[in-house]
């Protein structure tokens, strides 16, 4: 398991995230680290220092530290026009010292190790990158030389950490911009990383600058990037990560099987359904929440904010999971649900496996509601497999469905249930239904 990104030094991170640039984090990160152990992973802290990234969402003015814009070179960032301060030798000397420094905290508070992030355009891979380091002297110019600063925060970090410490690192196979980081450079790079003491070698995609492939969307193919990291694999000869758009764990076999990656790196696909790995460890496939790579994750938190239920379109639950327990009945209810949009289909299930007698009408011939609207989009076929992984849900907890039936008065009056679910208001987003339906979870009745 592989921690968000974490600050190196104050300054260097996101608003809201976590930082270990001091000894005093350690405690916490410690009791994470222990967290993670007890569910049998190995725990992995990412490294960062963000750089120009963030300087649009100045933390200042959200009360917190000021952002720290530095980078190797006084280049204006294409994404918001900030010009980042020029890193001197001695501003390299301690930014390196700061990863070495979060690196040993992180094995002192139990990690088991550390990925050094220099993708995404934050300050490491700015040096890695031609279009952001223009520096004339040993740490700008040729491949070489735009390497040096990683394979340094590479050799110090190995330092502080001790040899069995494991170090891995993040890069960007490609930039999809002129004059930016090709995957040929990539390739002559991860040796050289090798070589400073990277135990494996993560390859994503994209800077700050462009992020079409960062987080690929609906609209681009499973395994976006899988052929950057079977470049890499061919040049070095230590584990290579993948990630991008993999969320299905047949998929991720095949990529192993098959020897284009050793590692399948899963993000979005956790916060559908935490519960994927364990569900495909017992080969319960159908029972996967899948992440329909829809990003509203992904806006929310570059737009400040945080994970939490309202983040995933998928899982309602998310973050929140002590919350919604569904625990069993003392006094089980006959219940009609009327509706099989995404909301009542999601209330119709829980009802179901809590110990209620639940039936779920629905006046049309199909399920899905105007969720069956959205999977006409272009792109959006995928989106499909939420209303499908619902359909799944009721069948197994038993809900009866009655297709074609409308709801009228005197049809409750002779069915006599104890309650009745209604729809959600319609004039809500479905997100925001789905919300306030998986919030009745914890309560008996509503």
């Amino acid at each position: 398991m592989i921690v968000q990104a974490t600050a190196v030094t104050r300054g260097g991170g996101s608003p809201k995230g976590m930082k270990l640039y001091d000894d005093r984090f350690i405690p916490g990160i410690a009791e994470l680290a222990r967290t993670i152990h007890k569910g049998g992973a190995r725990a992995f802290l990412q490294l960062v220092h963000l750089g120009t990234v963030f300087a649009k969402v100045r933390m200042s003015a959200l009360g917190l530290e000021e952002a720290e814009i530095i980078g190797p070179s006084a280049i204006p960032s294409l994404t918001n026009g900030v010009v980042p301060t020029e890193m001197s030798k001695q501003d390299i000397k301690s930014f390196t010292l700061a990863f070495a420094e979060s690196c040993r905290r992180a094995r002192d508070a139990g990690f088991d190790g550390v990925e050094v992030h220099a993708a995404h355009g934050y300050v490491l891979h700015s040096f890695l990158s031609p279009l952001t380091n223009r520096r004339d002297d040993e740490y700008g110019g040729s491949i070489e030389n735009r390497a040096r600063l990683v394979c340094e925060v590479i050799e110090a970090a190995r330092a502080k950490a001790g040899p069995d410490f494991a170090l891995t690192v993040r890069v960007s196979g490609t930039e999809l911009l002129d004059g930016g980081i090709q995957i040929d450079d990539v390739a002559l790079q991860a040796p050289m990383f090798v070589n400073a003491g990277a135990d494996a070698i993560h390859v994503s995609a994209c800077s700050s600058e462009y992020t079409v492939w960062l987080l690929p969307g609906y609209m681009e193919p499973d395994g976006r990037l899988v052929h950057l990291a079977e470049a890499v694999k061919k040049t070095v000869d230590v584990p290579v990560l993948t990630v991008g758009k993999i969320g299905n764990p047949v998929m991720a076999d095949r990529i192993i099987e098959d020897g284009k990656a050793d590692f399948v790196v899963m993000g979005r696909a956790l916060l559908a359904d935490p519960e994927l790995p364990n569900k495909a460890r017992e080969g319960r496939l159908d029972d996967i929440n899948y992440c329909i790579s829809c990003n509203n994750c992904s806006m929310i938190l570059f737009a400040g904010g945080g994970i939490s239920d309202f983040t995933c379109t998928v899982n309602p639950g998310l973050l929140a999971e002590a919350d919604y327990l569904l625990q069993p009945v003392t006094f089980p209810k006959k219940v009609i649900v009327v509706g099989g949009g995404l909301a009542c289909m999601l209330a119709a299930r829980d009802l179901a496996l809590r110990g209620h007698k639940v039936t779920l009408y629905e006046k049309s011939d199909r399920l899905g509601g105007q969720w069956n609207v959205v999977c006409m989009e272009e792109g959006k076929a995928g989106f499909a497999r939420f209303s499908e992984y619902l359909k799944r849900g009721l069948k197994k907890a038993g809900v009866d469905v009655a297709l074609n039936q409308e709801v009228t008065p005197a049809l409750v009056t002779e069915l006599r249930p104890d309650a009745v679910v209604l729809p959600p208001v319609p004039i809500l987003p479905y997100w925001m239904c789905l919300v306030l339906t998986a919030r009745t979870w914890s309560n008996p009745w509503t």
